[in-house]
């Protein structure tokens, strides 16, 4: 999951734009270097918010100053953007139950 904060320059007729943030689930294969890599990678290329979430252990972390830092809320600095987890999991329950 990702949010396009476009920027409205235009570089060679397209328009570019920056990502506000990037949400990442942890599938079973994934690994602390891998993801550490990918999100170095993300920081790298400008994204400011960046979040991973384990749906096995249903916890959450803000990696977007560069610490794993566990949160039950994600939030998007200055925004309404964020993302609840009990709330987002309890769906999850609610659908799977019906």
């Amino acid at each position: 999951m990702a949010a396009d904060a476009g920027s409205g320059s235009r570089a060679r007729g397209a328009q570019s734009a920056a990502l506000a943030f990037l949400a990442e689930g942890l599938s079973p294969e994934d690994r602390h270097s891998r993801i550490e890599e990918r999100m170095s990678n993300f920081r790298s290329f400008g994204v400011p918010n960046l979040w991973v979430v384990d749906p096995e252990t249903r916890s959450g972390w803000d990696l977007s100053d560069g610490n794993w830092v566990r949160k039950e809320r994600l939030e998007l600095a200055n925004s309404p953007i964020y993302l609840s987890l009990p709330e987002l999991f309890a769906k999850i329950d609610e659908d799977n139950a019906d």
